[in-house]
């Protein structure tokens, strides 16, 4: 599972990220709160192509902060 902690950190990684092209965290019991650590750094990140999210605790404020990130991400094409 990932934490509010571990979902911020991942998110660090990410703003920094120029290799990693997919990630999938299915399952992982991932919160609003983490999604909105992660859409942050997806707004900016420019490498990361598909991204999964399946199977974990996101309600719709948590999809209000994915909508907000697509709105400035151009790279990623798969969200799932």
């Amino acid at each position: 599972d990932i934490t509010f902690k571990g979902a911020a950190l991942l998110a660090n990684a990410l703003y920094r990220n120029t290799t990693l092209q997919e990630l999938r965290l299915s399952s992982n019991h991932l919160s609003d709160a983490g999604v909105s650590h992660l859409a942050q750094a997806l707004a900016t990140n420019q490498t990361l192509k598909k991204l999964t999210l399946a199977a974990n605790d996101i309600t719709n404020a948590g999809v209000i902060h994915l909508a907000d990130m697509l709105k400035k991400n151009r790279t990623l094409h798969t969200l799932g």
